[in-house]
């Protein structure tokens, strides 16, 4: 299949910084077999409605043509079932353009697919405390961390600190 046959979705909600893309681009050049596994999802018209970033990746590095299997069509999805395909196929990773989310997207249950939007986040460098003591069952403390996506790797970092001093149980909500 050219290249050219398919095209980029021009309300996609999601950004990628110029790093990343070229790390995803690294990727798929390693591991072109991702591509078959998670193929390109497009549309009757050739819109692709998930794997925009890998289109630009593989765009970026010269393809003129890919596999067909690279390629997958989803034709008979409703307009809203299309919308909804774009949102919770990008839930797991890239970076989110808050505006067009806010101008193009506010109609949708966007925290319920896995979106988190918080105007409030603020973080700090501050070291987390390490000071020991023995917890009876009964007394341990459940925290609930929300906070905006761009923020994951800090976050995770934090989590990696204070998994050496006390027990972590994650669940999902």
């Amino acid at each position: 299949m050219k290249i050219t046959d398919i095209h980029a979705n021009p309300c996609n909600p999601r950004t990628i910084t110029a790093d990343k893309l070229d790390k995803l681009g690294k990727s798929l050049a390693e591991f072109p077999q991702m591509m078959a596994l998670r193929p390109i999802v497009i549309d009757e018209a050739g819109m692709i409605i998930g794997g925009n970033m890998r289109y630009q990746a593989l765009l970026k590095s010269g393809l003129k043509e890919i596999p067909d299997e690279w390629v997958k069509r989803a034709e008979d999805l409703t307009a809203e079932q299309k919308r909804e395909f774009v949102i919770k196929d990008n839930v797991s990773g890239g970076s989110w353009n808050y505006d067009d989310l806010a101008n193009s997207w506010d109609d949708l249950p966007l925290s319920d697919w896995g979106i988190e939007i918080s105007d409030n986040l603020v973080f700090s460098n501050k070291s987390v405390s390490r000071e020991t003591k023995e917890l009876r069952p009964y007394e341990k403390v459940h925290v609930l961390l929300s906070f905006d996506p761009e923020h994951i790797n800090q976050v995770m970092e934090v989590i990696k600190t204070i998994t050496c001093e006390y027990e972590i149980e994650q669940t999902a909500n």
